[in-house]
């Protein structure tokens, strides 16, 4: 995954176009496949550009003893 991001994960979320998740076709990692890499990319690229990332849902959502609605909340956003 990370070869396939040019070792610059944040870099290639943010700026990845059309052709650069063209990149991604063919890649499996046990039942993680292409299409399930190309959703991820483009989610967290949203979160990070509409949502202000995700440290961002997380303290916008924890509570002082627990993350649950924090996590509810980031799973709804992806």
């Amino acid at each position: 995954m990370m070869e396939l991001m040019d070792e610059k994960p944040y870099d290639f979320i943010i700026n990845a176009g059309k052709n650069d998740l063209e990149r991604l076709e063919g890649f499996v990692h046990r039942t993680f496949n292409s299409n399930d890499f190309v959703y991820f990319v483009k989610s967290l690229k949203n979160i990070y550009k509409t949502k202000g990332g995700l440290e961002s849902i997380f303290n916008g959502h924890k509570t002082d003893d627990s993350l649950q609605q924090a996590i509810h909340m980031l799973q709804n956003v992806f």
